[in-house]
């Protein structure tokens, strides 16, 4: 379900109401075991806050994860826009429980930093953890 939404800090939202559901099984010496999962979700989102671009590392970084946690950016995929609020169901069959998780911003400021803020330091050297407590790890330190 995809449909306009209530006006939220000051920019209006798109409401959209998401379901997945995946199964799972597992066989660990020789005994099967079976489990299926249900995602529900309500996302309130705004196209209204301008945000950078993901980066190239910022996408590997999705692709990198775990299959679990990919299932659930491929949920929010789904949407268009900054989400300003999130309630998600997630019910395990077989077991009989759920969990219930919210997530919403209640406060949004666009600031400006003073130019420099982020930039790395002069005579900054970068180290391995291996140097900061003093054992050589060999192999391309910095």
């Amino acid at each position: 379900v995809e449909k306009p939404g209530p006006t939220m800090l000051g920019h209006s939202t798109t409401y959209y109401k998401l379901h997945a559901s995946y199964s799972m099984e597992v066989t660990m010496m020789g005994r099967k075991s079976s489990t299926s999962t249900a995602i529900d979700s309500e996302l309130w989102t705004t196209t209204e806050i301008d945000l950078p671009a993901m980066n190239a590392d910022q996408s590997q970084q999705i692709q990198n994860m775990d299959e679990h946690a990919a299932f659930f950016a491929s949920i929010d995929k789904q949407t268009q826009g900054f989400m300003l609020k999130k309630i998600s169901v997630i019910s395990h069959g077989g077991i009989g429980r759920s969990m219930k998780s919210q997530v919403e911003i209640t406060d949004l400021k666009q600031l400006t930093h003073p130019k420099g803020v982020f930039e790395i330091p002069a005579g900054f050297k970068e180290q391995s953890f291996g140097d900061l407590i003093g054992v050589p790890t060999g192999g391309n330190n910095k």
